[in-house]
Order: structure tokens, then C-alpha cells, then sequence
């Protein structure tokens, strides 16, 4: 392999000589080498995005010419659409608040810049890493700006799959909605609810956690651009930092703004804090929901077998007819680590010191992996499990008939009193709340079966909604 030398003030180091990356960049490689995880591909983006619009800004300010502006917006572009990626070879979790993943995208966008102006790899001629394309720039405002679009790109395709899931139990609840079934409260037989209810119940639980994380992201929209190294944008250019928010929000079609503090967000990484809560909010119900369907869908003989779960893959014994429920295991482990990604970016908010936090390298791949785990995970529960989810109407109306719960139905009729007595004596004798009831001449069988049917539990309930 052919190279070049490039100096800098701990001395020299051999560059590949076709690397659009310098010597800042390989020796942030060798620094930081314990993860061994790249840069999320969006986060590459989102920074060439913030770039290209530091770029038009200090054209307008008359801090770039024309033709610097041009060269670095169009190498951007480039980044922007997919080249370059291997790149940028800084490990994602550095220290320096990100200062290395700046210094890499300056460097491949200085380097590709000059290449567009006839210049060659690593002499800087025309366009220099630091001096124009980090004009008015530092890691401070353009890395967590950068983890910002992210965030909010990335949690657009997973607002996406929860409002999926959401119908795809609403329509189950609309389709099972007189489906007789145990309601169960400590594990216990309780009293008896319809399918309709209770897959409406999680349908309620999922439309809350969309909510919830579309409100989070709201405070993603406030950024601290401009701001430069005292992390308060007082000596930057003013033209510069009246422009770079136009400039964002022309190119990213969205509404970013300035907070009434910026120095506020140079300390605080609260909301990145907030939207990995809500994710971890909506992992924690999707993983109580799978767990659900794995308890309904446990037997076939021996436990509830309300339900059965679609057969994704042979099993390994010779009970070839058994279903595990493999889908809503992986589901519970992606939530399992999702907390704990959590726990991670929450610690990582809180040691930020005074006025500057530099944990900002952890907390962007770990919320980025929870944004995606848990949109892959959704994606996948409900196309192989809840899409195709069978009720098996037989057994839960065997279990519904055979409960102690069902006497509640005739509360109205009989009376509490006499129907504690009628649930006693059938909870000592082993015997149906039907058996005793005919025993005990207490009702015709037709007065009996008007009441405890299938049809008068689903009138119990109101229409889903």
C-alpha cells in the first residue's frame, strides 16, 4: 500500500494514500479502539448534513467564497448519498465529546472539497479541514445537533411500526370482540372478559406509548448551532448564526430552533434522556404483552392454551406438534436490552459536568440501537405472531364454563350473598358453578344458560373502540 506523510504537533504518521480521512482522524483510531463500532451510517449523514449548512451560512456571511461553498456542500452531498462511508473509521464511542467524528467528516469533506477543485489528498490547498469547512464550528453544537436529526430520523420509521401494531390489535380486538375468555388477577381465575376487551387493552397501551414518543421528540428540535466553542454563540459571526438555523431548516424541510438558553443545551442532554424513557416505556409494555401471549398461549394440554401462536420453525424434540413461542422470547430479550441502553444514556446525561457534557459518544449508538431494536422487534411481532394469532374459542369457553368466575353474572340475579354460597360449595366440591346451581334447584338449566353463554358476557361489555 502507497502513502502519505502528514504532520501534526505529536509528529508525523503515514496516511493511506487514497484516504480521504487525515491525521487527526487515524490518530483518533488508534486512541479510541474499544468498541470497535463504527459510526451509525445516519449519524455520518446527519453531521454532513449539519456541514453542508455551516458551509451556505458562512457563504452568506462572506466567511467562504462561492466556489469554497460549492465544493464542500457537494462533497457533503456525497456523503449525504451514501459514499464514503468506510471513511470514517473513528470508533463511536470516544472521548472528546465527539471531537474525533468532527475532525473525520472535516477531513473527508476537506479532502474530497480540494479533489473537486483540482486539489490532491492531504495538502489542503483550496479547502482546509479546520479553517473552512469547521468555520464557526466544534463538536460542542455539531455533534449533538447531528445526534438530534438522527434521533429524529430514525424514530420516524418506528412511530411508523407502533402505529401498526396499534391497528393490528385494535382489528383483533374488532374481530374477537365477543370471544369469551378467564380474566385473571394474580394469576387467578377472576371474572370473565371477552377477547375484545383485553386485545383492546394493549391496542390503549400502544396508541399511549405513540404519543409519548412523538411529545419527546419535540425538544430534539431545539439545537444549539452556532455556538461554537464557548457554548453560548457570543463570538460567533452574527450573520453566520442568524443564518445556520435557515440554512438547517431549508435543507432538512423541518422546524429547528434556538433555545431562550443555549447554554442550556450545551450542559443538559435531557432530551435525549426523555426519548430513550419513552422507547424504554414502550419496550417495557411490548415485553409485558409478549408475555402475555406466551402465558395464553402455554399448554397445548397442560396449561391456558387460549391461543396459538403462529409456527415459525420445526421443533428440535419429538413433540413435533408443540409450538414455542420463539417470536415473543426474542421480543422480551430486545426489551431486556433496551433497558439497559437506557440505563446507560441516563448515567451518561448525569455525569456531564458544569457547562459542558462529554458523554454525548455513548448515548447516540445507544439510542440509536433502541430505536431500531425496538422498531425491527415491533415489525416482526406483528407479522409473525399477531397478524396471523388463532383463538382457540373451544378451550377458553371450556375454562370460562369451568371457573368460579362466572357466577358473577348472576349477581344481578341471585344476589351476592348467594352466589359467594353457590362459588363455595363448588370450589369444595370440585363441581361447575352450573352442577351446583341445577343441584341446588336453584335455576332451570334454561334460566342457567341464558345467563352464562357466550353472548351475554359479550353484552357486558361496551363496543371497542
Amino acid at each position: 500500500m502507497k502513502y502519505r506523510i502528514e504532520k501534526d504537533e505529536l509528529g508525523e504518521m503515514k496516511i493511506p494514500l487514497d484516504a480521504y480521512y487525515g491525521i487527526m482522524t487515524l490518530r483518533s483510531k488508534e486512541n479510541f479502539c474499544v468498541a470497535k463500532e463504527k459510526i451509525h451510517k445516519q449519524m455520518i449523514k446527519s453531521l454532513a448534513i449539519v456541514k453542508k449548512t455551516a458551509a451556505l451560512a458562512n457563504k452568506d456571511a462572506n466567511l467562504l467564497t462561492l466556489d469554497q461553498a460549492k465544493a464542500i456542500a457537494n462533497a457533503c452531498d456525497e456523503i449525504i448519498n451514501g459514499r464514503f462511508q468506510n471513511q470514517f473509521i473513528t470508533d463511536a464511542i470516544q472521548g472528546g465529546a465527539g471531537a474525533s467524528m468532527n475532525m473525520n467528516i472535516n477531513e473527508v469533506i476537506a479532502n474530497r472539497a480540494n479533489e473537486l477543485l483540482g486539489g490532491n489528498l492531504g495538502t489542503y490547498e483550496y479547502i482546509h479541514p479546520l479553517k473552512h469547512v469547521n468555520l464557526n464550528q466544534s463538536s460542542i453544537d455539531v455533534v449533538p445537533t447531528a445526534g438530534k436529526l438522527t434521533t429524529i430520523i430514525l424514530a420516524k420509521g418506528l412511530l411508523v411500526e407502533i402505529k401498526k401494531l396499534f391497528k393490528s390489535f385494535l382489528d383483533k380486538a374488532k374481530e374477537y370482540a365477543s370471544v369469551p375468555k378467564i380474566g385473571r388477577m394474580h394469576l387467578q381465575d377472576s371474572t370473565p372478559i371477552t377477547f375484545g376487551v383485553e386485545f383492546g387493552a394493549i391496542a390503549s397501551c400502544i396508541e399511549r406509548d405513540y404519543y409519548r414518543l412523538e411529545e419527546s421528540l419535540k425538544d430534539l428540535y431545539y439545537v444549539n448551532l452556532g455556538v461554537n466553542n464557548d457554548g453560548t454563540g457570543e463570538f460567533t459571526n452574527p450573520i453566520y448564526f442568524k443564518n445556520i438555523i435557515n440554512r438547517f431548516n431549508e435543507y432538512t424541510k423541518m422546524t429547528f430552533s434556538h433555545p431562550r438558553n443555549l447554554l442550556d443545551l450545551t450542559r443538559n442532554f435531557d432530551s435525549f434522556v426523555n426519548v430513550s424513557h419513552a422507547i424504554k416505556i414502550a419496550a417495557i409494555n411490548l415485553s409485558k404483552t409478549a408475555s402475555d401471549l406466551r402465558l395464553m398461549a402455554s399448554g397445548p394440554r397442560a396449561g391456558f392454551n387460549e391461543i396459538t401462536i403462529p409456527r415459525v420453525e420445526v421443533s428440535e424434540t419429538f413433540l413435533k406438534d408443540q409450538v414455542n413461542p420463539v417470536i415473543p422470547e426474542v421480543i422480551n430479550q430486545v426489551c431486556f436490552q433496551i433497558i439497559g441502553k437506557d440505563t446507560t444514556i441516563t448515567y451518561a446525561a448525569e455525569h456531564g459536568q458544569l457547562e459542558f457534557n462529554v458523554f454525548g459518544p455513548i448515548i447516540y449508538p445507544n439510542l440509536f440501537d433502541s430505536i431500531e431494536y425496538l422498531t425491527r422487534a415491533i415489525k416482526l411481532f406483528r407479522e409473525s405472531t399477531i397478524e396471523n394469532l388463532i383463538i382457540n374459542k373451544e378451550t377458553c369457553l371450556k375454562h370460562v364454563n369451568n371457573s368460579l368466575g362466572i357466577i358473577s353474572l348472576l349477581v344481578p340475579e341471585l344476589g351476592v350473598e348467594a352466589c359467594e354460597n353457590i362459588a363455595n360449595i363448588a370450589f369444595k366440591t370440585n363441581k361447575t358453578i352450573k352442577e351446583i346451581i341445577l343441584e341446588e334447584k336453584i335455576m332451570s338449566e334454561k334460566d342457567v344458560d341464558k345467563y352464562l353463554n357466550a353472548t351475554h358476557i359479550a353484552k357486558r361489555f361496551t363496543k371497542v373502540k
